[in-house]
């Protein structure tokens, strides 16, 4: 079994940032360390997209799946996403064949997926239930 990567340099790259933030994550409990407040929310008061996704990640990172998704659904719900896109993107052959086709995203497909990030940003800053649940 043969096993190649087409595009060895964003491979190695994105291998090295990957372990990087496993280890740091890992390491490095949001909830406690000196993390910077979100911008965002600082100024408004309002939870952004991305707002709870350092500590759902470290919480991902200690098997705490539960909490993680508590913190920040939708990016829990998008990891397996990345993680196919990544795969197609850098081109790991297996046998001189792909194992995942490269992915390409549509002008409506980029529309839908700023649709639903926006639509997370609004829903998840009512302040009644069931959105309340959206809230890190």
């Amino acid at each position: 079994m043969k096993v190649s990567v087409k595009n060895k340099k964003l491979f190695y790259i994105m291998l090295i940032l990957f372990c990087l933030s496993v280890l740091y994550f890992y390491k490095n409990n949001p909830a406690t360390s000196k993390y910077p407040t979100c911008p965002f929310l600082y100024i408004t008061g309002y939870y952004c997209p991305g707002c709870g996704s350092s500590r759902a990640y470290y919480n991902l990172m200690h098997g705490r799946i539960k909490d993680a998704f508590s913190l920040n659904p939708l990016m829990v719900l998008s990891i397996p996403f990345v993680i196919y896109y990544c795969i197609g993107e850098i081109g790991i052959y297996v046998n001189d064949r792909p194992i995942i086709r490269r992915t390409v995203i549509s002008k409506k497909g980029y529309k839908i997926i700023f649709f639903i990030i926006v639509l997370y940003w609004i829903l998840r800053n009512i302040p009644y239930y069931p959105f309340i649940l959206l809230a890190p």
